[in-house]
């Protein structure tokens, strides 16, 4: 991992580590319950996630999930995780690799 300055995946603009092989920030100096309440300003697209251990080569399919993305728009800000905007999320999995 490089040490770099730029702007995450989820919004923060600041000193993060790249993870070289998915191009993903993510924060060390911030608590990690606090992402879950931050908005999301990028997307990614298929990316190949690295994988511990072995998914089972018999495993294909996509697991879609929704979740909360956007907690301001315009001057409103919003404090729940049901009244912001929405993203979702794709898993993709085929011959033992992961897509997201």
């Amino acid at each position: 991992m490089e040490n770099k300055t730029s702007e995450s995946l989820l919004g923060f603009t600041s000193s993060e580590n790249e993870d070289t092989n998915g191009g993903i920030y993510v924060r060390q100096d911030v608590p990690s319950w606090r992402l879950g309440f931050t908005s999301l300003e990028n997307e990614v697209i298929d990316n190949q996630l690295s994988v511990i251990g072995v998914i089972a080569p018999w495993l294909t399919g996509t697991l879609i999930r929704n979740g909360p993305a956007k907690f301001e728009v315009g001057n409103q800000g919003y404090r729940h995780w049901f009244e912001g905007l929405a993203m979702l999320h794709k898993f993709s999995f085929k011959n033992g690799q992961v897509l997201y």
